[in-house]
C-alpha cells in the first residue's frame, strides 16, 4: 500500500508484527499531499510469496503542482498473512526526490545564412527561458564535428521567465552536406548537482563557389573587365610611315584598313612597318636590300 494503510482483519497479537482485526485492507488514509497514484489504486495485490523469493510491484505517481523541489518521505505498508492466518502490517519509508528542471528553448533567433565550405559564417543562436521560475545558467556552447567554431562559448547567468540570451558564434565548415550542431547549456539543480541541457540543430553546407581570375592587361597590369570593350589601341598612334604603307597597300588592291594593334603583322606575310631592321619599300611592295639603289630616274 503506497502512502500507508492497514489490514482490517481480526486476530490476537502475534509474537512479531502488529495483528489487526476485521476484514479487508484500508489504504485510503494514506498521505497524498505531494504524490498521488495515476491510472491505478495505491493498493497492489502481490499474491503468495515463498521464502527467499521476490516480487515486483509498480505504481505510477504524479507530483502535485504546488510541491516544491526537495526530498519527500513516502510510507509504503506491506500487509500479509502468515501460515496460521495471522495478519501483519509492516511499514517502510521510501524517500522520493522532486526536481524542477529548467524549461528552455534553444534555437536560431533568425534564419542562418548560407554556409560554404572553407568560408566562415555567423550562427545566430539563442537560449530562452520558457519556464515559470528564474534559473541561473552556467556556460552555453556549441560544437560541430567537421567544422571549426570561434566565439562558441559564453557564460549566461540568471535568466528570468521569458528572458533570452544570444550566442553569436562563427562557423567554418570543412565539408559539404548536412552539419549537426550540438548546443549545450549547464546549470546546477536543486541538490547542487551539475546538469547539462543539450539540443541538436542542423544547417546545410554547400560547396565553395569557383571564381575565375580575370585576365590581366599586360600594359597596365590591371584586371580586364569582360563587360568593357577593349579600347582602340591604334587610335591616335599611327605614324606617318604606317600611313604611307596603308596607301601603298591600297594602290596594290590589298587591305589597307587601319589595324587595331600596331604590333600585328600585316596579312600575306608582309613585314610590319615600324620596328628595327625594316627595309624600305621600292615600287609595288618590293623591299630594297642593303646597297641596292632605287630605280633609274
Amino acid at each position: 500500500i503506497v502512502g500507508g494503510g492497514t489490514d482490517d482483519s481480526g486476530g490476537g497479537p502475534p509474537p512479531e508484527g502488529t495483528p489487526q482485526s476485521g476484514g479487508g485492507v484500508s489504504g485510503a488514509g494514506g498521505e497524498f499531499g505531494n504524490f498521488a497514484p495515476v491510472g491505478s489504486s495505491n493498493v497492489k495485490f502481490l499474491g503468495d510469496l515463498e521464502q527467499d523469493e521476490a516480487l515486483t510491484a509498480n505504481v505510477d505517481l504524479i507530483v502535485n503542482a504546488s510541491t516544491k523541489p526537495g526530498a519527500y518521505p513516502v510510507v509504503v505498508s506491506f500487509v500479509y498473512n502468515d501460515a496460521n492466518g495471522a495478519s501483519f502490517v509492516d511499514e517502510q519509508v521510501v524517500t522520493l526526490l522532486v526536481f524542477a528542471s529548467p524549461q528552455v528553448d534553444i534555437n536560431f533567433y533568425s534564419e542562418p545564412p548560407p554556409f560554404f565550405v572553407g568560408q566562415p559564417g555567423p550562427l545566430p543562436l539563442q537560449l530562452v527561458n520558457i519556464g515559470k521560475a528564474s534559473t541561473i545558467f552556467g556556460n552555453m556552447g556549441v560544437t560541430a564535428p567537421g567544422a571549426q567554431l570561434t566565439n562558441n562559448n559564453i557564460f549566461v547567468g540568471a535568466l528570468e521567465p521569458g528572458g533570452f540570451f544570444p550566442l553569436d558564434a562563427n562557423l567554418t565548415p570543412e565539408q559539404p552536406g548536412t552539419l549537426e550542431l550540438t548546443v549545450r547549456v549547464s546549470y546546477t539543480d536543486d541538490f547542487n548537482q551539475p546538469q547539462v541541457i543539450s539540443r541538436t540543430l542542423t544547417v546545410e553546407v554547400m560547396d565553395a563557389p569557383i571564381f575565375e581570375e580575370p585576365p590581366i592587361d599586360p600594359q597596365t597590369g590591371e584586371p580586364i573587365d569582360p563587360n568593357v570593350p577593349p579600347p582602340d589601341v591604334g587610335a591616335g598612334t599611327e605614324t606617318w610611315r604606317q600611313r604611307i604603307w596603308r596607301f601603298v597597300l591600297g594602290m596594290l588592291g590589298l587591305s589597307s584598313g587601319r589595324p587595331t594593334d600596331p604590333g600585328v603583322i600585316p596579312p600575306e606575310g608582309i613585314p610590319p612597318v615600324d620596328g628595327p631592321g625594316v627595309p624600305p619599300i621600292d615600287g609595288p611592295g618590293i623591299p630594297i636590300g642593303p646597297g641596292v639603289g632605287g630605280p633609274a630616274q
